[in-house]
């Protein structure tokens, strides 16, 4: 790895851990150089503002789940379970950040690559119903029906959050795995 790619990766995980810490509305440009150990100038020279910096930490998670994706080779429901079991161990050691992250850059320009999750989820979705034919896409269309499976995700985040909830990811992989089986199997277990 070059060195500017690991000190880009070094800020990176500095901002992570100090937004976990102390909450993004805390953190300050000096926090995150001090964490990394670099200069504050090499903060602002890699990431313009902390929305640039949010995003980037967004697009990379959204890239590292792709790619696991891909790697794991699934069809279908499984491997919009696969997707999720990965997401949500990822997040339950920064839930503050990743839900912040949710709700900060969901409506940005920056966090371009949620379509790539989408993508994937709603290919599933026509995967699992060639073999399988889903009555939810009776009622609905595989997009609205990918908006749905997305949204199991994000109020199961803001839900712990704001109830102050613990983030166990066995304990959130199974309630995942049996809303996404309530909604695309009609409520039918597999």
């Amino acid at each position: 790895m070059k060195k500017v790619e690991r000190t880009e990766v070094a800020i990176l995980h500095a901002a992570k851990v100090q937004f976990e810490e102390k909450g993004i509305e805390n953190v300050t440009v000096d926090d995150i150089a001090y964490e990394a150990g670099v200069c504050r100038m090499t903060v602002f020279n890699r990431f313009k503002t902390m929305e640039n910096l949010m995003a980037a930490l967004f697009n990379i998670e959204i890239d590292e789940l792709c790619q696991y994706s891909k790697a794991a080779n699934a069809k279908g429901i499984e491997n919009i379970k696969l997707l999720f079991h990965r997401l949500i161990e990822d997040s339950v050691n920064y839930p503050k950040v990743t839900s912040k992250l949710i709700s900060v850059l969901m409506l940005s320009k920056e966090a371009k690559n949620i379509s790539k999750i989408e993508n994937i989820i709603m290919q599933s979705i026509k995967e699992e119903n060639d073999v399988n034919p889903l009555k939810v896409l009776d009622v609905f269309t595989v997009e609205k029906t990918t908006e749905l499976v997305m949204g199991i995700y994000y109020g199961m985040m803001n839900h712990r959050h704001i109830k102050g909830d613990s983030f166990k990811s066995e304990e959130m992989i199974d309630e995942m795995d049996k809303a996404i089986e309530y909604l695309l199997l009609g409520g039918k277990n597999e």
